[in-house]
């Protein structure tokens, strides 16, 4: 490319990064795609509508569904999966769109993900890969009827739809008379896909077996036992947890047992891609303590803690799984809730037990409710981060596992190696002195440690309440941080926005139910998946810090227009410039040889097969080398940049 067409980009950016500015929103937020605008890969007179269920992969390319509807034909239109970077988005799938993959070639898309407590949402890889469960639609199979009901685990990769599995088919490595019962989980990286499933035996309805494959983009693999003559088994309230790394290497849990098997037991293990190792199993003691065993299944209450929680397990890129367990004694019959973490050797160490206590506050023990959001979370740098209860009151308590065991005892407790990042009445970051926080509802962790906290703030000096007699002050909303020090307010109810000029007001969406004592449970949009970037899941944060979530703008005319928005990473602006502009113009930003390097205030990369230089000084972007011209060339803020590029 030559210098004057380089500088004519230049000029374009400069005139863009004006335009788009009004755009953005509060602290680096901005609109991804909203009710009424165009929906992408659809004819002109379709447009966007109930957009829902947002999620993002490392690389900050996102994914949702909705519906794409024309104007005025008083009806929902065909429903969809749209995925890409911001700017980009790409149609992946819509209502009855064949589905290449699965045996029979009259198997259409009926509708996206159909959302029940064991199953998974969409999960976007690295790469931009997607993969979701959907709800199929099959035609003339049965006798000339369409049959619903049928559920199949759909992949978009490198631009092409596929169907991997489906509930009904023969399932791959068991004899032929075993068959696909029921989906229930998988976890998807650019490394692969891990698959779990019910298997049952169309000659006997009570011989039902678990089988967990790996997909690895051509052919699905059947993950054996790692004991002989024992079968993974399906047990009805311990469903398997599924992980899968950037490595390839897969984290699970399941039942084992089989009619030649010795025993029946449920475990923690992992598969390498050669062997399956067994981590842990109900019944295995506890290093240290005296007649203490672990128990994987069920907790304190009787309630399984695998069954109600599907991705119990938090697994990274080092090969360390972390896990829930209740250890109990057989002496005098105690139990106890703990956490821990098995170390890529193996090894098993303490992370948490019921009953510790913080060195600041020695009169209060910790309590570890084990429910979908308060079970740890792990990063690749150590850390940890788990919600536990201490009193009346409800802390985030971050840290990493200890170096030995130190309890001879299932009865004590001392002062925890964790310390408290945030409790409930901390005041939270971005409202004033009497704001205080009134609920935590998840948390999402990403593998450099940073985690994203959606919960609830009330002003302790307004009393009044609304017509459910919920305060009358209260707001949702989402922060982000390494820790309480650093805690960012990313997103809340009332938050002024612009968008094309105009300021209109942000507000999450609010769902509310009668619970079964007759009082009104209150759903925020802004409970953010609890979830870690690792180990294959969807999640709503990913490794740059970028936070995608849904929720409502309220214009002054009262019309309520649904978006997906986007949170910019905290400190990490400077490596999205360089990854778009890699991405947009690849000649002038060769992406193989880009280096990173400081010199004189500036951030910057050299790209020697092109012999130009892309840096960042201020929050200000420039560009050098002969093709832009002589000297040094300023391009603009560094937000209006990433705008510009994204929209390109």
């Amino acid at each position: 490319m030559r210098a004057t067409s380089c500088r004519i980009i230049l000029k374009i950016i400069l005139l863009n990064v004006t335009i788009l500015c009004s755009s953005y929103l509060f602290s680096a937020v901005h609109l991804i795609a909203e009710s009424g605008q165009p929906a992408a890969g659809f004819t002109s007179e379709y447009t966007y509508r109930d957009l829902i269920n947002p999620v993002i992969g490392s690389s900050g390319h996102v994914a949702f569904t909705g519906d794409a509807t024309v104007a005025g034909n008083g009806g929902r239109g065909p429903i969809a999966v749209w995925s890409g970077l911001p700017g980009q988005l790409e149609l992946i799938i819509k209502e009855y769109d064949s589905l290449p993959g699965f045996p029979y070639p009259n198997v259409s898309f009926d509708e996206k993900l159909v959302f029940f407590s064991r199953v998974s949402t969409i999960v976007v890889t690295e790469s931009g890969h997607v993969g979701f469960l959907a709800k199929l639609q099959e035609f003339g199979i049965v006798g000339g009827q369409s049959t619903f009901g049928s559920f199949g685990l759909v992949t978009y990769v490198s631009g092409k739809i596929y169907g991997i599995l489906r509930n009904g088919d023969q399932a791959p490595g068991f004899s032929q008379e075993y068959y696909i019962g029921g989906i229930t989980n998988f976890a998807f990286t650019d490394a692969g896909m891990v698959i779990q499933a019910v298997v049952g035996n169309r000659n006997n309805n009570q011989s039902e077996r678990m089988g967990i494959w790996f997909w690895n983009f051509e052919t699905l693999e059947l993950i054996p036992s790692p004991l002989a003559n024992c079968d993974y088994i399906f047990l009805p309230n311990a469903i398997s947890s599924v992980n899968i790394n950037q490595s390839g290497e897969i984290a699970f849990s399941s039942g084992l047992g089989g009619a030649l098997c010795p025993s029946e037991t449920f475990g923690i293990f992992k598969w390498d891609q050669e062997k399956t190792q067994m981590i842990l199993t109900s019944g295995d003691p506890v290093p240290g303590m005296a007649d203490t065993t672990f128990h994987l299944d069920l907790d304190s209450r009787g309630l399984n803690i695998f069954a109600i929680n599907v991705n119990i397990l938090s697994f990274n890129d080092q090969g360390e799984i972390s896990f829930p367990a209740i250890l109990r004694n057989a002496a005098n019959g105690s139990a106890k809730e703990s956490l821990w973490i098995a170390d890529s050797s193996g090894a098993i160490r303490l992370l948490l037990l019921e009953g510790e206590f913080l060195a600041e506050d020695v009169n209060s023990t910790f309590l570890l409710p084990f429910t979908e959001t308060s079970l740890p979370l792990m990063g690749s740098n150590g850390s940890s981060i788990a919600p536990v209860k201490i009193g009346h009151s409800l802390a985030i308590l971050a840290g990493t596992p200890r170096l030995s065991q130190p309890y001879v005892n299932i009865n004590e407790g001392g002062v925890s190696q964790l310390s408290s990042i945030l409790q409930l009445a901390d005041q939270p970051p971005g409202f004033g002195d009497t704001w205080f926080f009134s609920s935590f509802s998840s948390i999402a962790m990403n593998k450099a440690g940073q985690f994203a906290l959606s919960g609830a703030v009330v002003d302790a000096n307004d009393a009044s309440t609304d017509a459910l007699g919920s305060p009358a002050s209260q707001k949702y909303g989402i922060w982000r941080g390494t820790s309480k020090s650093d805690l960012e307010l990313v997103a809340y109810d009332g938050m002024p926005v612009s968008v094309d000029g105009k300021e209109v007001s942000f507000d999450f969406a609010i769902g509310r139910s009668t619970n079964g004592t007759g009082g009104v449970a209150t759903f925020s949009e802004s409970q953010i998946l609890h979830s870690s970037t690792e180990g294959g899941h969807a999640t709503q944060l990913n490794d740059s810090g970028q936070i995608v979530f849904g929720g409502f703008l309220d214009a002054a005319s009262g019309d309520f227009r649904r978006g997906i928005f986007l949170a910019e990473g905290k400190n990490n602006q400077e490596e999205r410039i360089f990854a778009l502009a890699e991405q947009v113009f690849p000649d002038l930003f060769s992406p193989e040889n880009g280096v990173n390097q400081t010199a004189e205030g500036f951030l910057f990369r050299f790209y020697p097969a092109t012999n130009t230089y892309l840096g960042i000084k201020n929050k200000t972007v420039f560009v050098a080398g002969e093709r832009f011209g002589s000297g040094i060339i300023e391009v603009g803020p560094v937000e209006n940049v990433i705008a510009f590029l994204e929209a390109q």
